[in-house]
């Protein structure tokens, strides 16, 4: 057991792996590939982060990735949008 001192919140662990996901065009395979990072992320020994970059391509592959966190609270993916 790890004692610290009242209101100390520990350390998050290092990231030890990171992803970065093209998802120009990707809508509907982005959902199954999360899914699968999130079984994986049990299994990694530190923490792992996934990145997905989107590239505005009008398909809904932002407002995709926008659910899952909100409804996994999936936290560790995290979306960049590049303007277009």
């Amino acid at each position: 057991m790890v004692h610290r001192p009242v209101g100390v919140e520990a350390a998050a662990p290092p990231v030890a792996v990171s992803v970065v996901v093209p998802t120009y065009r990707e809508r509907d395979n982005i959902t199954p590939l999360l899914d699968r990072l999130a079984a994986v992320r049990e299994q990694v020994e530190g923490e792992l982060e996934v990145v997905l970059m989107d590239d505005p391509s009008g398909d809904g592959s932002d407002e995709v990735v926008r659910d899952y966190r909100r409804d996994r609270r999936a936290g560790w993916a995290t979306l960049v949008s590049r303007g277009g």
